[in-house]
């Protein structure tokens, strides 16, 4: 099988990418393939949903709405 990537690798991958961070961004900084990346990235995205039964699609716009109303804030 593939050799398994270390959790400090795959933590900087989704801290990357939550920071907007393209896929080939984050291949840059961390030397793993884009399948490696699109991989750590879906099995979080997996794990979410299945805590929350919410999918990423729901749990974006719930955060972007979030963010709007805070920018509205006085």
């Amino acid at each position: 099988g593939r050799p398994k990537t270390s959790d400090k690798k795959e933590k900087l991958v989704i801290r990357l990418r939550e920071d907007g961070d393209s896929y080939r961004e984050i291949r840059e900084q961390t030397g793993l393939g884009l399948a490696t990346i699109r991989r750590i990235i879906a099995d979080r995205d997996a794990l979410l949903e299945q805590i929350t039964g919410w999918g990423i699609n729901e749990m974006t716009q719930l955060l972007f709405m979030h963010l709007s109303a805070r920018s509205f804030q006085v």
